[in-house]
């Protein structure tokens, strides 16, 4: 992809978001955030599960 120059310092905003825009450094930086939330979400239902079980056997 052709980056056409600018008089923008290499500290500017969009050099950063272009650089979160590459999917790598994105993968990267949201893998915690998803391993957290797929976790969250699996604990979440299996709470949800055990709630729901134990107030349909009483």
């Amino acid at each position: 992809m052709y980056i056409r120059p600018s008089n923008q310092s290499p500290k500017s905003p969009s050099c950063i978001l272009h650089l979160f825009s590459t999917p790598a450094v994105t993968s990267v930086l949201l893998l915690p955030f998803h391993c957290f939330y797929i976790f969250y979400k699996h604990h979440f239902f299996a709470y949800l599960l055990v709630l729901l079980s134990s107030i349909s056997s009483r």
